[in-house]
């Protein structure tokens, strides 16, 4: 059985890495894309549900219902919140990835 030559070791090495971080550089980008449609549709119920109040306030709102939409849009809006810093955490860790990525590829 022939020898492998320290050559070939390092350049499987290398394509081990390499592929390793591309795998990671994956998972990331998926990350990112799942964070910012889950922002994207927190901001759109919000939307809906803000319209679904400017219509009953139209025909009428009791301040029991009106007490009870504010609370759910400022929970909504503590949501969105949350979502917008992952989704910014998503997009620096997937920042991160590229680089390691980029360099892993050299």
């Amino acid at each position: 059985m022939p020898q492998k030559l320290p050559l070939d070791t390092l350049i499987e090495l290398a394509r081990g890495k390499t592929d390793e971080s591309a795998r990671r550089l994956g998972a990331l980008q998926s990350a990112q894309l799942d964070a910012k449609q889950k922002l994207a549709l927190l901001i759109q119920y919000r939307q809906d549900y803000l319209a679904q109040l400017q219509a009953l306030m139209q025909q009428g709102v009791t301040s029991s219902q009106w007490l009870n939409y504010q609370d759910f849009l400022a929970t909504l809006d503590g949501a969105i919140a949350q979502q917008r810093g992952i989704a910014q955490q998503a997009a620096v860790r997937l920042e991160h990835g590229r680089t390691d990525w980029q360099q892993n590829k050299r």
